[in-house]
């Protein structure tokens, strides 16, 4: 078994998967090396920004409804969360929810704890949480701090599951263990699986889909209705019910492997749930091999088959018309790992050439596979090659790719890349808001007509251009791309 849950904390990515922050080449270069084991990462000297993993757990852990996140931190450390609150209070009635706040409670470590201890104020902040807000579920997170002085949580957990009598479980999520911010999910889908999931009583007709928030119910509820299916989301607004019943599900997908690796990972192992993970939902191949691969599971072929032809004579023409509108332009991309070369295929789907894609990481595999299921290797076996580099949110680094390669525009989501397409004179399009998040036909369309509709208005970003001054040093805009990679520096 590679994922082991009776163990306190999950392995890093590095050490579960051989992931990578640092590479620059192509496409079928990354993935036959990962493939054959013979993938290193290459450092830097210099970073310029960055995520940790630390923050990526407790966003996961604190929109499970009835839980109360319980940070073993110093309190600047919890702060980053009022961000991740505001989404939750944004999206609540986007999904039918009356908004409210997430509860995360900091035990405040200070100085003083970090020469004696602070286990037993831990302990005083579990009864606390649990006095005033009679959570369902208790989850205690580690940081870079309880780490450094080596605090027994494991210890505590047991101690106080014991007396208070309800699940509370050990997220171990210290930003030092690992370099791709994506450990975060995996170590917040170790403590749900561990204090939530239940062996299965009886099989429903469910299908797990991991994601951030459930805003793609539009999508889903029709398309798995048609193979006679529905959905269970795992993600913000589920509950403790929700988790105990993922094992009792037919299959386990999800927005993307990075988010999704972990949590299928397990219930594969411990619970037969398969997990699919060669295709996800996106662009018109995308989408048409993850739904027959998923009709295979439920014997629904011919269902399937009819909902696909039903799709295309719906969307297709429209399809068709964004495409010739589209043909020749030029687009760069910089995303985490599981949407960005997703979107090479959408991008490739709608006509426009992709010069160049910026991966925040790279999972060689994901969980429960070698490497030849994951949909990236799957892609670069069967297309055109592309110019790839891996970086963790390297800004530097995006800067000087978006002056060589000179797209029409960029796609990104967070971590500020978009900021310096627009002072470049370049389209930044955030991919998150389409309202179908890019699934499928339907998704395809919407992204599409929005992409032209932002390279039809261009106004904002010519006059940005106009008034950019280069805030580098002239050493810094005349050296390489990859400079700061530390071999070239040797």
């Amino acid at each position: 078994m590679s994922i082991n849950i009776n163990l306190p904390e999950c392995e890093s990515r590095e050490n579960r998967l051989g992931s990578i922050t640092g590479y620059t080449g192509t496409l079928k270069d990354l993935t036959e090396r990962g493939c054959s084991g013979c993938l290193k990462n290459r450092d830097r000297c210099l970073n310029t920004s960055g995520q940790c993993a630390h923050f990526d757990a407790i966003d996961q852990l604190s929109v499970i409804d009835d839980a109360v996140v319980i940070d073993h931190a110093p309190a600047g450390c919890s702060t980053g969360h009022i961000m991740w609150n505001s989404f939750y209070r944004k999206i609540s009635p986007m999904v039918g929810r009356k908004p409210k706040n997430v509860i995360v409670i900091s035990s405040n470590m200070n100085e003083s704890d970090t020469v004696f201890g602070a286990t037993e104020k831990l302990k005083e902040t579990i009864r606390f949480a649990y006095k005033r807000h009679n959570p369902k579920v208790i989850f205690i997170t580690g940081s870079c701090t309880s780490g450094i002085i080596a605090e027994d949580i494991p210890s505590v957990v047991d101690e106080m599951k014991e007396e208070l009598n309800i699940p509370i479980s050990y997220s171990s999520c210290e930003g030092i263990r690992s370099k791709m911010w994506s450990s975060g999910f995996d170590a917040a889908q170790h403590a749900v699986v561990k204090a939530l999931v239940k062996p299965p009583k009886e099989k429903r007709n469910t299908v797990n889909f991991i994601v951030f928030w459930p805003t793609i119910e539009a999508f889903l509820v029709p398309t798995l209705d048609a193979i006679g299916l529905k959905p269970l989301f795992l993600s913000g607004f589920a509950n403790v019910e929700d988790h105990a019943h993922a094992s009792e599900s037919v299959a386990t997908v999800g927005q993307c492997g990075v988010l999704t690796s972990y949590y299928g990972g397990a219930l594969q192992e411990m619970y037969g749930v398969p997990f699919l993970q060669e295709h996800f939902p996106y662009g018109v191949d995308g989408f048409e091999s993850w739904y027959r691969d998923l009709a295979k599971l439920v014997g629904k072929e011919a269902e399937a088959e009819a909902f696909i032809e039903a799709e295309r004579a719906k969307y297709l023409p429209k399809l068709n018309e964004i495409r010739a509108k589209l043909k020749g332009k030029k687009a760069m991309i910089a995303l985490g790992p599981g949407m960005a070369f997703e979107v090479v295929k959408i991008l490739r789907d709608l006509g426009m050439e992709v010069v160049h894609t910026v991966g925040f990481h790279y999972d060689p595999k994901y969980d429960n596979n070698d490497g030849k299921l994951s949909p990236i290797v799957t892609y670069a076996r069967e297309s055109e090659d592309l110019d790839v580099t891996i970086a963790d949110s390297q800004q530097h680094e995006v800067y000087k790719l978006l002056k060589k390669y000179k797209p029409d525009a960029l796609f990104s989501r967070a971590h500020g890349s978009n900021l310096w397409a627009a002072k470049l004179g370049v389209v930044s399009i955030e991919y998150a808001g389409a309202t179908h998040s890019l699934y499928s036909y339907a998704g395809l369309v919407e992204i599409g007509l929005r992409i032209i509709d932002e390279l039809e208005n261009r106004n904002f970003v010519k006059l940005i251009n106009k008034k950019f001054v280069s805030p580098f040093a002239k050493s810094f805009e005349e050296s390489p791309t990859f400079a700061y990679f530390e071999e070239e520096r040797r």
